[in-house]
């Protein structure tokens, strides 16, 4: 099996004959902002917002515990270039002090959109709602299927739930989402300090020069809060013990089947 859902890889790792398989990914749910809107154009909501999350409780409650915290930019443990940070703190007083600056001491109502695809973006809305409401936040939360939401919410909505596989480095999955003239640019955050380190990293030949710049748009991200990013998933499939040469890449997309075989007392038709 390529892959096994979070809920599905006790009971599937425990058939007889199968082994199970993890790997740890830079995939990863995000909860998309529109910073150009109000009221994410203000980034002490922002900010608010991501100090209401307990992020290894997501881990356990979204990914099953197959995953890793996220701390609000893309890039974790699985990319070459991750600049380790510390983990934001859940933290619902400062969240309400933040909003009561922001002009919301009463706290603020907001409406989070998931498609119902996978099933763990509804999941993760329902615990941010909860979560958030020790920090002010009154969110209601709005499931629908995946083709309304690519249709009516994708690239166009103020605040949903997004999922994104790993990608090959850290400037992909910069320019995919968080660069000005990134492919998909969700949040609309147009941050040209941002934008002149990912294409400075992008260019150099230099290891270290790369990964200071690297670590420079990661850190930017943590503090300006263009995107939540509360969690990453591992990896997760299985395969029969009669297949070997088989194994997973962290990406989930790249798959080296010319080195797969049977074994000779493998089944057949």
């Amino acid at each position: 099996l390529l892959e096994v859902q979070p809920t599905d890889f006790e009971r599937v790792s425990a058939a007889a004959g199968v082994t199970g398989l993890r790997t740890p990914s830079g995939r990863f749910l995000d909860i998309v902002m529109d910073t150009t809107q109000a009221p994410f154009d203000d980034i002490r909501v922002r900010e608010a917002l991501s100090l209401t999350l307990d992020r290894e409780a997501i881990v356990e409650l979204v990914a099953e515990g197959y995953g890793t915290p996220g701390n609000d930019t893309p890039v974790n443990a699985a990319y070459r270039y991750y600049s380790e940070a510390e983990l934001k703190p859940f933290d619902p007083e400062r969240s309400k002090a933040l909003l009561a600056e922001a002009g919301y001491p009463d706290g603020i109502e907001l409406e989070l959109v998931a498609s119902v695809k996978p099933d763990y973006r509804a999941s993760l809305a329902v615990v941010v709602r909860e979560m958030a409401r020790a920090g002010g936040f009154d969110i209601s939360v709005q499931t629908m299927d995946h083709s309304t939401y690519l249709d009516q919410v994708w690239k166009k909505g103020r605040f949903y739930v997004g999922y994104y596989n790993m990608q090959p480095t850290e400037g992909t999955i910069f320019n995919l989402l968080f660069t000005s003239d990134a492919s998909w640019n969700e949040t609309k955050w147009n941050n040209a300090e941002f934008d002149a380190l990912v294409a400075k990293a992008d260019q150099s030949t230099d290891s270290d020069a790369r990964a200071d710049l690297y670590a420079q748009a990661q850190a930017m991200m943590r503090e300006e809060v263009p995107a939540l990013v509360p969690c990453f998933f591992d990896l997760l499939g299985a395969q029969s013990e009669h297949v070997v040469g088989y194994s997973q890449h962290p990406r989930g997309a790249n798959y080296a089947l010319h080195t797969v075989s049977l074994t000779e007392d493998a089944p057949t038709r």
